[in-house]
């Protein structure tokens, strides 16, 4: 008859599986912690069992939902500032060609150019970012290593902040 393990233990075994632990260094771990005895078999049959590989698909998945959508943020923050900054502009310059003679008017309209050019290329990168965020999250789902994941993020965040150096 086998015996009957006590919860503590098996919880204490599903958190060390969702760490990446091997059966054995789980088991391993639980002899040091509470002095019993489980074998490797025994750690991977729990797995099995109570669906432990289920529950790391899904905090992979959560966690790199989190990592895109902490990157997504901070670029939209970044553009909802740069479109704030030629908004200020814009309307600067529209308030001095209003007051303005026509001998300087032509650095009014200048400004206000840039203003409006500066908008159009926000917005743009407004809607290149909504692709790269479809993209990420098709990746995402389709790629199931970690590592792979996080260096395509590093390359993904190194080219939108180049592009966006390049546009400034």
């Amino acid at each position: 008859m086998p015996k009957k393990i006590p919860n503590e233990v098996r919880n204490h075994a599903r958190e060390l599986y969702l760490q990446g632990k091997s059966g054995r260094e789980i088991s391993e771990k639980l002899s040091e912690a509470y002095d019993i005895k489980i074998s490797t078999p025994a750690i991977y049959e729990w797995a099995k069992r109570f669906n432990w590989k289920d529950m790391v698909v899904e905090a992979e998945t959560k966690a790199k939902e989190e990592i895109i959508e902490s990157e997504a943020q901070k670029l939209r923050r970044m553009q909802v500032e740069h479109l704030d900054d030629y908004n200020i502009l814009r309307r600067k310059a529209v308030n001095e060609l209003k007051g303005l003679e026509f001998i300087r008017a032509g650095e009014a309209a200048k400004a206000l150019e840039m203003g409006i050019e500066g908008e159009r290329r926000v917005m743009q990168g407004m809607i290149n970012l909504s692709f790269v965020q479809e993209v990420l999250n098709i990746l995402v789902e389709e790629i199931s290593e970690q590592e792979i994941i996080n260096k395509i993020a590093l390359r993904l965040q190194t080219l939108v902040s180049d592009s966006t150096s390049d546009d400034k």
